[in-house]
């Protein structure tokens, strides 16, 4: 969070009169005082500056204003009568915006950049205090601050969202909708934005340009991290064969979720020596290693042999590729069926007659 005090500028607001402007016998300056909270002690030290030598038509940047305001005085002084005559007087208010920004995600993950996956919801939380309301003289910097929200695709540019540079004067909330994924800014009465994002989402919030500065301060910035929906396919099974021995299979693994853990499961269909009870192939399980790409998820292959030894009735069985983590459980990515062949004993007697 970062905070900007704004400038008072004293011009036309306190204009020199004809008098004072033509004669050479003058000396105009202005007198900035700071004002104190109506609570504050009377011994406090106020801050007076004056600013000296200015001409009849003249301009001056005043020091930083502070959260009560400030006093300026324009006086102009006769070198010929040693008189001091107060031409006008002006009260100048400050203002100080500041904004943050939070990202609530289903996963709990403290990293400094929050996480989730496209399929799933998450909001930003914008925070905005500081503000002063509109009115005649106030201007725009005092009265909001800009909301930005651009997206950088995996491996792609940046890009700004559609309709992204908001204008905010009170608090809001950015609602993510993954069904298709869309942007909703809940203040904003515009259509709702389609896209397919997997990469990395920001959101800032930065002041409008004030007068007399050169440009515009960041308040608050926040990313977030989208990851893509996981996938896996079995190798080396095919479904219409009845096996004596089960295959030896390669299980492929797409996009798994940072922290998952992977591994084939067995699931009795029509084996009534199995019993009920799932078959896990624990050899298979593992943590999703960091890959290659940006945001660290992961592809791998992982083989798994003598199955037999675990997967020991005969029958029907689905295969099953399971995918958990803490924040979502369980999740199949992908089933096939296989049948293991029944074993037919043939007792046989053969004997003679006589």
């Amino acid at each position: 969070m970062k905070t900007i005090i704004s400038t008072a500028i004293i011009s036309a607001s306190l204009a020199i009169p004809a008098a004072a402007q033509a004669s050479d016998n003058y000396i105009n300056y202005i007198i900035q005082t700071e004002n104190l909270p109506a609570d504050a002690d009377p011994e406090t030290e106020v801050e007076v500056v004056q600013f000296d030598n200015l001409d009849a038509n003249g301009s001056m940047l005043a020091n930083p204003v502070g959260p009560h305001g400030a006093t300026f005085e324009l006086i102009t002084f006769n070198t010929d009568t040693n008189v001091e005559t107060p031409i006008a007087d002006l009260l100048a208010s400050s203002f100080s915006p500041q904004a943050t920004i939070e990202i609530e995600t289903e996963d709990p993950y403290a990293g400094d950049v929050a996480r989730t996956r496209v399929d799933k919801k998450f909001r930003a939380r914008i925070a905005i205090s500081g503000l002063l309301s509109p009115g005649e003289g106030v201007e725009i910097a005092a009265t909001s601050v800009n909301f930005e929200h651009n997206i950088t695709p995996d491996g792609k540019a940046t890009q700004a969202v559609p309709g992204n540079y908001t204008s905010y004067s009170e608090n809001n909330t950015y609602y993510s909708d993954p069904e298709p994924r869309k942007t909703r800014i809940s203040s904003v009465p515009t259509p709702e934005i389609e896209f397919d994002l997997v990469g990395q989402e920001t959101f800032k919030v930065v002041t409008n340009r004030a007068f007399g500065q050169n440009g515009t301060t960041d308040l608050d910035s926040k990313s977030i991290d989208i990851y893509p929906v996981p996938t896996a396919s079995i190798r080396g099974a095919n479904e219409t064969t009845v096996y004596n021995r089960l295959p030896d299979l390669q299980l492929v693994f797409n996009d798994i979720y940072p922290s998952a853990t992977v591994w084939l499961r067995f699931v009795p269909v029509n084996a009534p020596d199995a019993g009920s009870e799932n078959i896990d192939i624990l050899d298979t399980s593992k943590e999703a290693p960091v890959g290659p790409g940006k945001l660290g998820y992961a592809d791998f292959v992982a083989s798994s042999s003598n199955l037999d030894s675990l997967v020991t009735k005969p029958g029907e069985y689905r295969m099953e590729i399971v995918h958990r983590t803490a924040i979502w459980g369980e999740e199949v990515l992908f089933s096939q069926e296989i049948n293991k062949k029944t074993s037919v004993n043939i007792n046989a007697n053969i004997g003679t007659s006589e």
